[in-house]
């Protein structure tokens, strides 16, 4: 009797459980954060590959729920992810939430260097793991390597990049490699870099370099990985193991932009324009922006160009004081900003002819009438006289002979001044004195 209600109770249990099975398949029950519907998910793999033989590598599962999402738990255990990589038939079973990581090495004893696949499937759990049901699956490729794995990079800070693998001399340029691998046992690492034809070694795999000189360079960094580890199936044997890691990189330096001078004039009237020159030392190509801090801030800029030269050419209005104005010229690798001052004076006021040229009249023609009197007096002086015995040399006879003059003087102005017909001047009588016998 005893045995006949333990089989009805077991035939009780299976037939609930397949009730539950049954619901489950067709998304009637759901459990506490999403629905079973196998439309509503989506499955992301990722790897942290390619890795090297003996390095770790890392596949992360996430659950995508698209629709139908109620509640926010997340719970470990709810899931069951079952990860198979096709280097062994073993499987490994994890229980999580909606993310999953599996993390494993691939001994090179066993396994060789070359393209994989893992896979995963994703089963929802309930009742204490006593039934499940499959949600999603997945699969994608990995690489195994012989060489190790990683990347060059280049990197100068405060400088301009306006082209891919471009960058400035006289200023630190670091070389730096970041490799991905990572290993379980004691590795001990050696960096040798190859710039420019000449090599440097160090003890970290990053090195700085500053270039005096422009052109082209070639970066060649050779990393060497060295470990020891234990033979698979023999605990007491080890190997040495060495893997490599080579990369080629070229590079181009330039000067960067020095020397900004401005050549022409720093003080302008107002109203006329300011001319000058600016000039730089650096790499082509360049170009310039002008700014002017005047009444208002106006920047002018031209296209790039194989010559540091810039004519300036540019009329200023403002009431008269002193401005700045600068010059941001770039190239390729670099910006410079230089100040430069300029004065605007006010233009000088209008000057009254009048004033100038009446003095001036007034002046040359006294000139003219001094002269004048001048020539006159010597004209008379050279007049032909005829002398008698008397030697009475009284007053009255040189008075005549000044009032002669200042005759011939007074009709000179007449005739300069108002145009008159003068008169010749009258000869000089000629006067004799009876000598008594």
């Amino acid at each position: 009797m005893a045995v006949g209600w333990f089989q009805l109770i077991v035939i009780a249990i299976i037939s609930l459980i397949l009730m539950l099975e049954v619901k489950i398949s067709k998304g009637i029950i759901h459990d506490r954060s999403v629905s079973y519907n196998q439309d509503d998910i989506k499955l992301e793999l990722h790897n942290s590959g390619p890795v090297a033989l003996d390095a770790s590598i890392t596949f992360t599962a996430k659950l995508i729920f698209l629709k139908n999402t109620v509640g926010n738990d997340s719970h470990a255990g709810r899931y069951e992810y079952v990860w198979h990589d096709n280097t062994a038939e073993k499987k490994t079973r994890i229980f999580s939430n909606e993310t999953c990581e599996w993390t494993k090495h691939f001994d090179s004893s066993n396994v060789s260097a070359g393209s994989y696949n893992i896979s995963v499937e994703v089963y929802s759990t309930i009742f204490l793991f006593f039934t499940r049901r499959l949600v999603v699956q997945g699969s994608q490729k990995f690489e195994l390597t012989e060489m190790l794995n990683g990347k060059l990079f280049v990197r100068q800070n405060d400088t301009v990049h306006r082209w891919k693998d471009v960058y400035s001399t006289l200023t630190n340029l670091t070389f730096a490699v970041n490799l991905t691998d990572s290993f379980a046992y004691h590795v001990k690492y050696n960096y040798i870099w190859l710039i420019g034809g000449t090599s440097y070694h160090t003890t970290v795999p990053s090195i700085v370099m500053v270039f005096n000189q422009s052109g082209e360079y070639t970066i060649q960094p050779s990393i060497t990985a060295s470990y020891n580890k234990t033979i698979l199936h023999q605990k007491n044997q080890t190997e040495s193991i060495e893997r490599y890691f080579t990369q080629k990189k070229r590079i181009r330096l330039k000067f960067p932009v020095t020397a900004v001078n401005f050549s022409g004039q720093q003080t302008v009237q107002l109203g006329k324009p300011l001319t000058g020159n600016i000039t730089c030392n650096g790499s082509s190509p360049v170009a310039l922006t002008l700014c002017w801090n005047v009444t208002n801030s106006t920047c002018i800029s031209t296209q790039f160009q194989s010559s540091c030269s810039f004519p300036v050419n540019h009329s200023l209005q403002a009431t008269p004081g002193v401005y700045n104005f600068s010059a941001v010229i770039q190239n390729d690798v670099s910006r410079d900003t230089s100040n430069f001052r300029v004065n605007i004076t006010k233009p000088p006021d209008d000057v009254n002819l009048a004033a100038i040229l009446v003095p001036v009249v007034f002046t040359v023609g006294a000139s003219i009438i001094l002269l004048a009197g001048i020539v006159c007096y010597h004209s008379l002086q050279k007049v032909n006289r005829v002398e008698t015995a008397n030697f009475d040399f009284s007053a009255d006879e040189e008075d005549k002979k000044h009032g002669r003059v200042f005759g011939a003087i007074k009709e000179m102005l007449l005739w300069l001044f108002w145009k008159l017909p003068a008169q010749r001047p009258v000869s000089v009588r000629r006067e004799y004195s009876e000598i008594s016998t």
